[in-house]
């Protein structure tokens, strides 16, 4: 079961800045499969309970790890942390985020999806449904995995 966290007050009508034309964003932390609406123009992740993302269990993440920005370019994610982002297996300090997106804080994953019409009509074939193509990082997954499953 996925949970649906807005970030704004209210889901008719999105804080979205003045002029913007960008189609909404959604952040999923695969581990949970909990979903964020990227609405405001300022977005924070970390483990303190007044960010808009909340990561409570890794002491790698930082309280306010990373945040995203919405610009006239598109949407930003910035490091706040000193334990660093990683974008698609990359160490980032700021950087635009794009469509399927992998981000990784401390041991979390988290996809960043941009929904817009294209991306809504399109027919996504098998290869799409993919977590992610990045094999360290999927292997770290599948590590973690395993060791709960022998710990249950």
């Amino acid at each position: 079961m996925t949970t649906d966290h807005s970030n704004t007050d209210s889901p008719q009508n999105p804080q979205r800045p003045p002029g913007s034309e960008l189609p909404l964003a959604e952040l999923v932390v695969v581990d949970e499969g909990a979903r964020y609406k990227v609405r405001k123009e300022l977005t924070t992740i970390g483990r303190a309970s007044d960010c808009d993302v909340i990561l409570g269990d890794d002491e790698r993440i930082s309280r306010v790890h990373a945040e995203i920005r919405i610009c006239p370019r598109g949407y930003f994610i910035q490091d706040r942390s000193h334990n660093g982002t990683f974008v698609n297996g990359n160490r980032v300090r700021r950087v635009v985020l794009r469509d399927g997106d992998e981000l990784r804080l401390g041991q979390r994953c988290i996809n960043f999806y941009v929904r817009s019409p294209e991306n809504e009509v399109r027919k996504r074939d098998k290869k799409d449904r993919r977590v992610g193509t990045n094999r360290a990082l999927l292997r770290a997954l599948y590590e973690e995995v395993s060791n709960q499953s022998v710990q249950k």
